[in-house]
C-alpha cells in the first residue's frame, strides 16, 4: 500500500470499525531495514541528520509502532537498495526476491523464537475490545489519534494563515520590480520564453489573482479551494522559468508553494476547515 501524501503505511484504512469482527487479514509490507537501535546525537552532524530522519519518517513510525500493526506486518529487509532504485541488475532482482520470500515464510510459518502467525489469536488479542493488550494499547492509540488531530489542525492551516496572502503579495513585488527593470535581477538574462517584462507582467497577475484565491480560502469556500491549489501550481511552475532572472528568490517562491500546496490538498476539505 502507498498512501502517498498523509502516511506511507496506511494499513488501518482497510480494517472494519471497532467492535466489528474482520472477515479476514491484511497485511502489511514494509521494504526496508528492520528498525534498529536510536542514533546517538554527538555533535552537529548526527544532530541535523538526526532531526532529518525525524521530520522524514516519525509519521510513519507512529503508524508502524502500533502493536496492531506490527503484529501484521512483514519487514523484508532490502539492504542498500532504496525503492527509486529502478536499474536493478538481475543478481539484485534475485536476491531481493529471495529476501522477500523468507520473510514471508518467517512471518507466516514461523521460526525459532517466533511462532507462526495465527489469525484466530491476532483477532483475540488485537481486536477483541476485551483483551488485556487491546486495553492495553488503548492510552497509546488515544495519544496517537490526538498528535493526529493536531497535525492536521496545523496542516489546514497552512493557506488560511498568513502564508497564502504572503505569497500573493510576494509575486506583486517581483512582478512590478520586473516591470520597473529593477537592477535586483540578474542583467542579460536568458529565457525560455519572453523576456523580464514579459515574466513581470505574468508574475503581476499572479499575485493579483493568489490575494483573491486567499480570500475565498479565509472564507471557506470549496471552489476557491480549488482555484487555488490551480493557481499555486501554475505559479510554482511560473517560476521555474523566471529562475534566471532571481534564482534564490524563485526557488524559494517554489519551496512555499509546495507546503501551500499541500495544505490545500491534503486538509483544506470543508470537513477539515469546519473543524479547525
Amino acid at each position: 500500500m502507498d498512501g502517498a501524501v498523509l502516511s506511507r503505511f496506511p494499513i488501518g484504512v482497510l480494517d472494519v470499525p471497532p467492535g466489528l469482527e474482520p472477515r479476514w487479514p491484511t497485511f502489511g509490507i514494509k521494504l526496508g531495514a528492520a528498525p534498529g537501535p536510536v542514533s546517538e546525537v554527538h555533535d552537529t552532524k548526527t544532530m541535523s541528520w538526526a532531526v532529518l530522519n525525524t521530520m522524514t519518517g516519525f509519521y510513519d513510525r507512529m503508524h508502524i509502532d502500533d502493536a496492531a500493526a506490527a503484529a501484521r506486518t512483514i519487514v523484508i529487509d532490502t539492504g542498500t537498495v532504496r525503492a527509486t532504485d529502478f536499474d536493478l541488475d538481475r543478481d539484485t532482482q534475485d536476491l531481493l526476491f529471495r529476501q522477500g520470500r523468507q520473510a514471508a515464510m518467517k512471518f507466516l510459518d514461523g521460526a525459532s523464537g517466533q511462532p507462526a502467525w495465527d489469525w484466530e489469536t491476532y483477532k483475540r488479542t488485537h481486536r477483541n475490545s476485551s483483551s488485556p493488550a487491546a486495553n492495553a494499547a488503548k492510552p497509546a492509540r488515544d495519544a496517537l489519534r490526538s498528535v493526529r488531530r493536531r497535525l492536521h489542525r496545523r496542516a489546514q492551516h497552512v493557506y488560511r494563515t498568513p502564508t497564502g496572502p504572503v505569497i500573493g503579495f510576494f509575486n506583486l513585488l517581483d512582478g512590478i520590480a520586473a516591470l520597473a527593470n529593477s537592477h535586483i535581477f540578474i542583467g542579460n538574462a536568458h529565457y525560455v520564453v519572453g523576456d523580464l517584462r514579459a515574466w513581470g507582467w505574468v508574475m503581476t497577475i499572479f499575485g493579483a489573482v493568489q490575494l483573491l484565491a486567499a480570500l475565498g480560502v479565509w472564507a471557506g469556500n470549496q471552489l476557491a479551494r480549488w482555484f487555488a491549489v490551480a493557481v499555486v501550481g501554475l505559479n510554482a511552475i511560473g517560476q521555474m522559468f523566471f529562475i534566471p532572472a532571481y534564482p534564490f528568490w524563485s526557488l524559494m517562491i517554489i519551496a512555499v508553494d509546495i507546503v501551500a500546496l499541500w495544505g490545500l490538498y491534503a486538509y483544506g476539505s470543508r470537513e477539515n476547515l469546519g473543524a479547525a
